[in-house]
């Protein structure tokens, strides 16, 4: 069961700003500022549309020794080793 406030407020705040907040800012501009836009959106997304100055992967590092890894054998090299012996 759900209480009342969980389904009132979630609409009330719907109609607010769907409804009555356009229409009481075109009526009282003064106490509804119009929102500006302080940063070009397109500043963000300029070349190719990825922005990677400066990022770096989190889980590279190179303070840390490097892991040495050991070669995998496939299923056909397995294979190839049993016939030979």
């Amino acid at each position: 069961m759900v209480c009342i406030s969980c389904i009132l407020i979630p609409l009330a705040l719907f109609l607010w700003h769907r409804y009555l907040q356009p229409v009481l800012g075109t009526i009282f501009p003064q106490w509804f500022p119009a929102k500006t836009i302080e940063k070009d959106p397109h500043e963000a997304l300029a070349g190719n549309g990825t922005n990677t100055a400066g990022l770096s992967c989190p889980f590279s590092s190179s303070k840390s020794p490097a892991v040495e890894s050991t070669p995998v054998e496939t299923k056909a090299e397995i294979s190839s080793h049993e016939k030979s012996e």
